[in-house]
Formats: structure tokens, sequence, C-alpha cells
């Protein structure tokens, strides 16, 4: 039997004041449905017809609650077979692709949601967990978006606007009821942008719950504020970190990352300094609101809980082939940027400048497990017995540029294996809901809920209802942005040439300080008539291609040594970019 999908609005009348007349259709179609399965029962009793009718009437009923609430989707299940456990999983579509950044916290039955820009979403699940539905919330996260609009940032070609993002959310109930929601989040500050960790109640009234928009508060403002960095990223709101998990009954801690400020793409080694918060895990006094340095040497902490057992596990998204799990504890120094297993991405990818011994993590301390290949690493849950009975106290971790859920079988502090379960997403949050299903939000802003398959060989393909999709319109109005994601392309890379070489080179014309570019890829080596070349380059054989350009670029002392053309320390990507318009040009 097919799928019955319901809109909202038949003949122009409001969904609330049709309900009268679904009740008498959906009588009638129950009488229809039954009497057909009992008497097909009758005729072929191992069909199972009488319980796939049942089980439609279910979804039926479960369609015209959710209908209430807006158009609803019914999203049907998919099947994953994975080692111990057959997963059945359903992408609930809450908005569009907005890029990277936002979060979810645990509220109850509910989840709630924050965008990348800091609006906040309501998804309500009914009884079972068979109906959700949507709402947006009349508050959204204070970020001050307006200033950095006209702020110096912005006009940067390589600032990237979907870098200034929410980054982790926590729910809290104290001890006398009071239910607040933390944030963590960035927030333009006039000349530079701060890490805050906020706070605002949440209410719990006869709608439902809301967030009340006029209690928000600092609860922690990281020092220093980042400021605009000359080389790597402008700002690189990407290696913040930001994920929040409860310590205690009245301390929380909050992970946060270097900023790029590891002495190779930015000045400084802010993850080995005590006098910064950057690259730091901070514990938060939620009464005094005290901040104490719990752990330090990390450049991107993207994912963080503690287990039933009282451990505190964290994911850390390093450098190229440097993603680690790590346990913490108090006091110690993970090592960042003095050591990683991973090395520095370039044209080819390089040794981190730091690390004495490549892939080795010594004088530190060192990581429980480490990926290699890196799988874009982000946030952490452990599984829940109640609903993954052989993967209880296992680490499921969550990537990005791998878009898959990886299942770690741990006993006590160590790591017995992997198991990579591929989701085709990627995947930027990962909840436990109390009934120990699963909860993951992705780049594409889906809403995956996964649990342990029960159904039989041979029954009908289960199927969740979604309602209020017409909040998803409203949840994404101005969320995206216009901006170049990780710019790229020959337009992307003229602006960078303009910022960034054209004060020592031309595109055309008479040599500067360096030789003009146009027409560059395919020329001979050190071949501009009358340019006093280093010899390096002067006795160079060979006409630049794409690839010698590129490492040149990025690594220029490595690619030809005695070279006099300075180090340009640009995010990796961006050398392909000025390339590409180099290639334009010719």
């Amino acid at each position: 039997m097919p799928v019955v999908e319901l809109a909202d609005g038949l003949g122009g009348v409001p969904a609330r004041r049709r309900a009268p007349l679904w009740y008498v259709l959906g009588a009638i179609v129950v009488l229809i449905v039954f009497t057909g399965g009992m008497v097909f029962g009758l005729i072929l009793p191992k069909g199972n017809l009488v319980d796939r009718a049942l089980h439609r009437i279910a979804g039926l009923g479960r369609e015209l609650s959710a209908g209430k609430s807006g158009p609803t989707r019914s999203v049907p299940a998919e099947y994953i077979e994975t080692g111990l456990a057959p997963l059945e999983i359903f992408r609930l579509p809450i908005g569009r692709f907005a890029g990277g950044g936002g979060a979810m916290a645990v509220i109850g039955d509910d989840i709630l949601v924050a965008t990348p820009k800091g609006k906040l979403a309501l998804v309500t699940r009914g009884s079972g967990g068979q109906d959700y539905s949507l709402r947006l919330l009349d508050a959204a996260v204070p970020m001050n978006h307006a200033g950095l609009g006209t702020s110096a940032f912005a006009s940067d070609p390589q600032f990237n606007t979907a870098y200034f993002r929410t980054l982790g959310m926590l729910a809290v109930r104290r001890a006398d009821g009071q239910l607040s929601l933390y944030v963590s989040h960035h927030r333009f500050a006039g000349s530079c942008i701060q890490f805050v960790v906020s706070r605002v109640l949440v209410r719990d009234g006869t709608g439902g719950l809301s967030v009340d928009a006029s209690t928000w508060e600092d609860v922690f403002v990281a020092e220093p504020c980042v400021g605009m960095k000359a080389t790597g990223h402008p700002f690189a709101g990407h290696q913040s970190g930001g994920r929040l998990a409860r310590n205690s009954a009245n301390t929380l801690l909050v992970t946060i990352g270097d900023f790029e400020f590891d002495g190779v793409n930015g000045p400084g080694k802010a993850s080995m300094d005590p006098a910064s918060h950057l690259g730091k895990v901070i514990e938060i006094n939620l009464d005094t609101r005290l901040a104490s340095i719990f752990a330090s040497g990390f450049r991107n902490p993207q994912g963080l809980v503690v287990s039933r057992d009282g451990l505190v596990w964290e994911t850390e998204h390093g450098p190229h082939g440097g993603d680690e799990l790590n346990l913490l504890q108090r006091g110690r120094n993970y090592g960042w940027p003095a050591v990683s297993y991973g090395v520095d991405y370039g044209f080819p990818s390089r040794p981190w400048p730091a690390n004495q011994m490549q892939g080795r993590h010594e004088g530190y301390t060192a990581p429980v497990f480490a990926f290699l290949p890196s799988i874009g690493i982000s946030n952490l849950a452990e599984a829940d017995a109640a609903e993954f009975p052989l993967w209880a106290g296992d680490l499921l971790v969550a990537s990005l540029k791998d878009s898959s859920l990886w299942r770690l079988r741990r006993e006590g502090e160590r790591i017995v294996y992997s198991e990579r379960i591929h989701l085709g997403e990627r995947l930027r949050d990962i909840q436990s809901l109390p009934d120990g299903q699963l909860a993951v939000l992705t780049d594409n802003l889906n809403l995956i809920i996964i649990r342990h398959r029960v159904t039989s060989a041979g029954a009908p393909v289960p199927t969740i209802a979604l309602g209020g999709l017409d909040q998803s319109e409203m949840l994404m109005r101005n969320e995206s942005s216009s901006d170049p994601v990780e710019g790229s392309g020959p337009k992307f890379g003229r602006e960078l040439f303009k910022s960034r070489c054209a004060g020592c080179h031309a595109g055309a014309g008479q040599a500067n300080v360096g030789p003009p570019l146009r027409g560059v890829v395919g020329r001979k080596i050190g071949s501009v008539r009358g340019f006093p070349y280093s010899s390096a380059l002067a006795a160079a054989d060979g006409t630049w291609t794409r690839q010698r350009l590129l490492a040149f670029l990025s690594q220029p002392g490595t690619a030809f040594p005695g070279t006099a053309m300075p180090e340009v320390i640009l995010p990796y990507r961006s050398y392909d970019s000025i390339v590409a318009y180099l290639e334009e040009e010719d």
C-alpha cells in the first residue's frame, strides 16, 4: 500500500478545522482496509495482510495527528546491517543545506536545534518516537551578525562567514527545577570575535517548551578576543571546538579550539599558553561563573562526553592524519602544537614543523585512539544498552569528511576495535535520546534518528511522520551564506591575488619585486628577460606546471631551496584558487 502524505490546505480550510472530516475519512479507511485484510486473510492466511493493514492504520493515525502542526511528510526507514546490531534510520528533513556549524540539545523527549546562525527550533517527539513535529522558536543566539557585516572581517576576501557560527548546546536542570540552555558560540565585539558560553531560561508551558529571550546572559567569555590574522584564515572559526558536557551537579566543561594560533598558521602557540583559554578544555562553575583550565594542548576539540562510569572523552580534529580520541584527566597537557600524529596540509602535504619526530606523540599525554586517514571527526556519544544491548558502553564517533558513524568497542580505558557505519552525510552532532535511540544532526540539516531494527522480514517498511514542515522555510530564511564556503575557483583566486600577491607581482607588464605572472603556466622557470632571479630559479629546469606552482606557492623553500620567494601562509586550498586564476589569465 503506498504511503499517504497529508498536505496542509484542502479547499482553503485550515487543518485544525478539518479534523472532524479527517476522523470520518479515517474511520472509513480503517473499515475498508480491515475488512479487506480479513477477507484476503481467509483466502491467503500466510500473507500477513491483517498485520500489514493494522500497521498502515497506525501510520495513518500518526500522520493525521502530526498534520495538526502543519504540512507533514512520511519518512520511510532505511536499513543498515552492522556487526552486532541491525539498524533502521530515518532522515527527517528539518531544513536545507546551511553549511557547517549548528548543534542540538536533548530536553526530555524533545530535541532543540540551533542553526549555524543561531536560530532555534524545537523538534517535538510524540509517543513512542513515531511522530515528530518541527516548531520555530521566537529566540536566537546573541551573536551580533549586524556588527560583523560592516566590519573589516567582512571586507576581507578570505573571510568565510560560515566560520562565524553556533558551536554547541547543553540543557541543564538545576536542583531548584530551573531549566537552562547553555550555548557556545561566536560573537562580534567591535574589532574582534569572542568565544562565548551564554545561558537562557527555558520555560515549559501549556504550549510546550519555549525560550525566554529576555534572559540571555554570559556565563563565560574566553580570553583573548580573536582578532584578524595576517596568515592562514583571517578568522579560523571552523577551528573553535565548543562542545559542552556536564561534569558535576554545578560544573560543566567546554572545549575551545586554538583558532589556528599554532605558530605556523598564526602567531604564538595558544594551546600551550596558560594565560590563554584557546586550545583548552575549560571547567565552569555554574553558581559562581568562575572558570579554570581543566586540560590543555588541543587544536580543535570537536566532541565531548562524560561516560556513565565518569570518564571524560574528547574527540580532536587534528591536522592531516591527526584525528584523535582522548581520555581527559585534570591538569594534563595533550601536546598540540608540539606533537601530533598528523602532518601539515600542502601540495604535497609536509611534516608538521613543530613535531621533531613525525608519526610520534612523545612527551605529552597521548590519545587513546587515532584515525588514519583522518575522518573529519566531530562529536561523540555513548551507546545505551536500553536500545543497543550489544553496544553497551561503546563510544559512537561522528565524522564530517568520512560521512560515517564509527563505533569504538571500549573495555574500560582501552579501545579494542572500530567499526565504520556509513551514513552518507556530514555528521555535525550526535546525542543519545532518553530511550537510548540516537539523534544525529547533519550539515544538510537533516535530523537522523537511529534505532535498533526489530521489524521482522517481510513486514511493511516503518515510517516516521514529520509535521510542521511549513516551519522549515522560516527556520532557514536568510540562513545560508551567499559568500563562498572555503572560497574556490578563478574568481576567488583573483581576489586573493589582489590582496596577497599584487604587492610584489603584476599580472602583466613590468616586473615589480617579483616577475609578472601572466602566462606563467607553461612558461620556462626563471625565463622573464631582465629579471634578477635567485640562483635557485635561474638554474631550474623545466616549465611551470600546475603542480609545480602549487608546491612553490605553498612551500617555496622546499620546492626550490635557496629561492628569494618568502613563504606566504594561506589556507592550503587557497593556493589552488590562485593557480586557477593564473591559468585563466593565460
